[in-house]
């Protein structure tokens, strides 16, 4: 299931351009290399970074090993990291930013034609994605009787305080920006909380996890400002959330650990904890290790498969395909019904009326070209459908 979450990170980040042999190949790759490597490090008894080792004959890096309760590390920053590979080698979809200079007005007409088209669905998910957490984060105690059972509860709370942070921080963050409140933002917001928490969710007080769900939140704005300047193409966050929320989630064990949550949720007490509670710096730079390890491993490995299915013509679909939609061409159906099938919902980013003109009649607001079904009797909508 872990493994299954960690494809879904790297398939939102090259969405609506990459070819489905290219998930295929790259999942293959995770499954049977990237991420085994990582948790057996990790996790297992005998991980050189794992707070599980046995000393007697596996001893761990540091004293405690990297704390990664849940898997900000080994799941989030992971994935993360090959999803920006990705997306750098993949490129941006068509469209997507200029090659030319263009003033503020010019950015934001091109980037509103690539926002997401149904955003009752898109915060759907992000719920559900916020439900399935509480499993994700509490269940990793692995049992619920005894003192694991104090754990799960302190996990669930830590998990929502860090997403009340996410969301506030990433609100705040974008309001500075834009002077907006808008809703995108506090939705990856709270997945950023999420991931941000998800390393140190047992070692840390409820106060920490919702200052630390609040950096996250503002790491996402910073971080999507940054990808969009550089001209790195994300279509959902992908990278902002988990690359940076892991990366910044794997650090924060080191900062706001305490003495007696390591012991409850792993059993250590040997003077080594969060450097805010006084416990010395050791633990801080053994989690930042373990963050350059899993980006030096993943990455690496995410760039001889990503280059390599670029060099074999097998990443990136054609150009006719991504502006149809991958929908039809890949797997042979449409989100759409038949009067407004995926051909239907192009833009016309060169201003060519004719070229993009459907069964219906055309009309334009700036360079984007709108359909009436004027030759749709049979359908039952009213809206105005981009093509």
């Amino acid at each position: 299931g872990i493994k299954a979450e960690y494809m879904g990170i790297v398939t939102g980040a090259i969405a609506e351009r990459a070819r489905v042999i290219a998930y295929f190949t790259m999942d293959t790759v995770v499954s049977a290399w990237i991420y085994p490597v990582i948790i057996h490090w990790m996790w297992s008894n005998h991980g050189w970074l794992s707070p599980f080792a046995d000393n007697e004959t596996h001893k761990s890096v540091g004293t405690n090993g990297v704390i990664d309760f849940a898997g900000s590390c080994s799941v989030h920053l992971c994935g993360g990291t090959c999803s920006l590979v990705g997306a750098v080698i993949l490129g941006p979809r068509k469209g997507r930013f200029s090659k030319m200079p263009e003033t503020p007005e010019e950015q934001a007409i091109r980037s509103a034609k690539f926002q997401p088209h149904n955003r009752v669905l898109t915060c759907l998910g992000a719920f559900f994605l916020w439900f399935g957490w509480y499993g994700f984060n509490a269940c990793s105690t692995l049992i619920a009787s005894n003192s694991s059972s104090l754990v799960a509860g302190k996990v669930a709370v830590t998990t929502t305080m860090g997403t009340a942070g996410g969301i506030f921080g990433a609100l705040v963050a974008d309001y500075a920006v834009t002077r907006t409140l808008g809703l995108d933002s506090p939705m990856n917001g709270s997945l950023i909380g999420l991931v941000s928490v998800t390393s140190g969710c047992s070692v840390i007080e409820p106060w920490a996890a919702l200052l630390i769900g609040f950096i996250g939140g503002i790491l996402y704005v910073l971080a999507t400002l940054i990808l969009e300047k550089v001209q790195i193409d994300d279509p959902v966050g992908a990278v902002p959330v988990h690359f940076m929320g892991g990366l910044w989630g794997t650090i924060a064990p080191g900062l706001f650990c305490t003495r007696d949550n390591l012991k409850q949720s792993y059993n250590l007490d040997k003077g080594v904890y969060g450097l805010f509670y006084g416990g010395g710096g050791q633990q801080l730079g053994v989690q930042i290790l373990g963050a350059v390890v899993v980006m030096a491993w993943s990455g690496f490995f995410a760039f001889l498969t990503f280059f390599g299915l670029k060099m074999a013509g097998l990443l990136r679909v054609p150009e006719e395909v991504e502006e149809e939609g991958l929908d039809t061409t890949e797997h042979g159906a449409s989100v759409y019904n038949d009067d407004f099938t995926a051909k239907q919902v192009l833009l016309n980013t060169q201003g060519n009326k004719e070229n993009n003109r459907m069964n219906g009649e055309n009309y334009y607001r700036g360079d984007v070209a709108f359909q009436t079904p004027a030759h749709t009797p049979n359908s039952t909508h009213n809206n105005d459908i981009p093509v």
